[in-house]
């Protein structure tokens, strides 16, 4: 059964209802953590991103709760980059689990590159990093366009993922975990910030360009040395929607079993 629902309290009321007879409890974003407060079930987490990043000065007596409540969860994030913050905070280490792609819909069409263009996929509010990265590229590719994509339908950023020549993705250490693996998915090289919470699964394993300065590597071309073909098989054999449901089902089983165990 899924749950959702934007009031906090009908969510309390509705989990409260609804968990009575699961065997096992998987919340996602706070509060979704409280609402299944009290429960003797086992509870799993899968943390985008910790609340503390939004916290003002109301939230935090219910993130301190929320802190020792979480201690009796397992938990699942991302990356290590979470992982190690989540840690940090909570003093409980979770399990990581790479969030699934659909390869099968970003993959689909051909690529057609269409002139020089960096594409930024994402919220409007990292937007003017990408302005920023492109006046500089500009600099050193005159004829390099920029085109800013947020609130598009999927088939059209899929369409602009076969006919951009780079992705740029600006981003800190909040959010846009899918871009650039959907991206790679269509075989458009990837260019992302050192920040990015992502950054060491694609530098590891030579998935794309990870940089603290990403106009400065699109203007020597660095990027370019990326295989997009065996990016693309990488994407579709280790990040697929299979391989991170067995992975959860795997936590929800070990969480069971350890709660009948104590």
């Amino acid at each position: 059964m899924i749950v959702y629902e934007s009031n906090p309290v009908v969510l309390w009321g509705k989990a409260q209802q609804w968990v009575r007879w699961a065997d096992v409890i998987n919340v996602h974003n706070f509060p979704a953590t409280l609402a299944v407060c009290p429960s003797d079930k086992p509870i799993v987490w899968m943390c985008n991103e910790p609340p503390e990043l939004f916290t003002n000065w109301w939230r935090k007596p219910i993130e301190a709760f929320n802190r020792c409540w979480a201690r009796r969860m397992k938990v699942v994030v991302a990356d290590k980059f979470n992982a190690d913050r989540f840690e940090s905070i909570y003093k409980v280490k979770p399990t990581i689990i790479p969030y699934g792609v659909d390869y099968s819909f970003w993959s689909q069409g051909e690529r057609n590159e269409n002139g020089f263009t960096l594409l930024q996929v994402g919220h409007p509010e990292l937007f003017d990093k990408g302005i920023e990265v492109f006046y500089k590229v500009r600099e050193h590719i005159p004829k390099a366009r920029l085109i800013q994509m947020m609130g598009a339908t999927h088939e059209q950023i899929r369409g602009m993922y076969h006919t951009a020549s780079v992705l740029i993705h600006p981003i800190g250490n909040q959010g846009g975990w899918l871009v650039p693996f959907e991206a790679m998915c269509a075989g458009l090289p990837v260019v992302v910030s050192s920040e990015f919470t992502g950054a060491d699964m694609i530098r590891d394993n030579g998935l794309g360009c990870v940089t603290k300065d990403i106009a400065l590597s699109i203007s020597h071309e660095t990027y370019k040395v990326i295989n997009t073909g065996r990016v693309k098989h990488w994407v579709r054999d280790n990040l697929t929607w299979q391989r991170f449901g067995e992975k959860m089902v795997k936590v929800f089983e070990e969480a069971i079993s350890e709660r009948k165990g104590h």
